[in-house]
C-alpha cells in the first residue's frame, strides 16, 4: 500500500504517542512496514487475526491521521484571524498618526 511521506509521519507521531505518551522524536522517519512487522504474535501468525488486527490500525491510524489535520487546519484559521485583527489594529493606528500629523499642519498653516 503506498502512503504519502506526510501521512507516514502522522503514522509515526501517532504511534509513538500512543506508546509512550508523548512524541519523542517527530522527525524520525521509519518505513511503516518496518514497525508493523514487529507488532506481535498475531501479527506474525498471520490469517484472518492479523488482517482484522491490520484493519483496525489502519482505521485507527486514519481517524487519528483526520483528527490531527483537522486540529492544525483550526489552528491555522485561528492564526490567521489573530494577523488580520493585529492588521487593522495597526491600520488604525496608522490612521490616527496620520489625523495627528494632519493636525499639526493645520495648526502650523493657522500659525503662519
Amino acid at each position: 500500500m503506498a502512503t504519502s511521506l506526510l501521512g507516514c509521519q502522522l503514522r509515526n507521531i501517532l504511534f509513538q504517542q500512543t506508546r509512550c505518551g508523548f512524541v519523542v522524536n517527530q522527525c524520525r522517519q521509519v518505513n511503516t512496514g518496518d514497525w508493523m512487522k514487529s507488532n506481535g504474535a498475531i501479527r506474525e501468525g498471520g490469517g484472518a487475526f492479523s488482517k482484522r488486527e491490520e484493519a483496525l490500525e489502519e482505521m485507527y491510524f486514519r481517524k487519528k491521521e483526520k483528527e490531527l489535520l483537522q486540529s492544525l487546519k483550526s489552528h491555522h484559521q485561528e492564526e490567521i484571524s489573530a494577523q488580520e485583527k493585529e492588521i487593522k489594529r495597526l491600520q488604525e493606528k496608522i490612521e490616527w498618526h496620520k489625523e495627528k500629523l494632519e493636525d499639526l499642519k493645520d495648526h502650523k498653516s493657522s500659525d503662519g
